[in-house]
């Protein structure tokens, strides 16, 4: 099972981000390569020190798949 984040921050805007909800383990989607790599990215946006706090958007899968058509 997965969750799907939208990131809206200046440096990242548009980056979506996969966490798998067992291993906590997370991916950003490339779409020049067509698949998912692995990236350690999340802890910045929900971190209350940090200056990404909540600056992204929680997504559904299929909202996923439309955007990586």
């Amino acid at each position: 099972m997965f969750e799907y984040y939208l990131l809206s921050d200046s440096q990242y805007s548009g980056l979506i981000v996969r966490k798998n909800k067992s291993t906590r383990a997370e991916f950003y989607y490339d779409k020049i390569k067509n698949k998912w790599l692995f990236i350690g990215i999340m802890n910045r946006y929900f971190g209350p020190e940090s200056d990404q706090f909540e600056m992204y958007k929680e997504i559904t899968e299929q909202e996923v798949l439309e955007a990586i058509k």
